[in-house]
């Protein structure tokens, strides 16, 4: 099974090439993926992070220092999230999980959460914005 931290590396540099992404994207796709790493242990299998294991990276990232006096805002966490999904997109069509296997958000993974549910994933206290982004994430690409 595929390591968090190898294959994080791995798809930034497979996103980088493929894609017209920005220098400063590719940047910023790398730094949301090793708070990942961070959070869940780069030495972690792909297989073995949850919908639990996902909501616990959310609301610790909640917690992070943004620079500037606060902390990361809710568009920011999404981002994170989305990353994320995007990555375990990747080692599916890759066959390093299971078919469908993304525990961001994936109603086929057992554990998981319905689309619907997930525009909630944040919680009660989240806006109608943060929502429509849940939803979208939900909906792109089948997570």
């Amino acid at each position: 099974m595929a390591k968090l931290g190898e294959y994080i590396a791995r798809h930034v540099v497979l996103t980088a090439q493929s894609s017209s992404l920005a220098p400063s994207r590719a940047r910023d796709l790398e730094i949301r993926l090793r708070r990942a790493s961070q959070f869940f242990g780069a030495e972690r299998d792909l297989t073995s992070i949850r919908v639990d294991d996902v909501r616990g990276f959310k609301d610790w990232l909640q917690h992070l220092p943004n620079g500037r006096g606060g902390t990361l805002e809710k568009s920011l966490i999404g981002h994170h999230l989305s990353a994320l999904s995007d990555l375990y997109r990747r080692a599916g069509r890759e066959r390093h999980v299971p078919a469908g296997y993304n525990p961001v958000l994936n109603p086929r993974v057992k554990g998981s959460t319905t689309p619907g549910a997930a525009a909630r994933l944040a919680g009660p206290g989240e806006s109608q914005e943060d929502r429509i982004v849940r939803r979208a994430v939900a909906l792109r690409g089948g997570v």
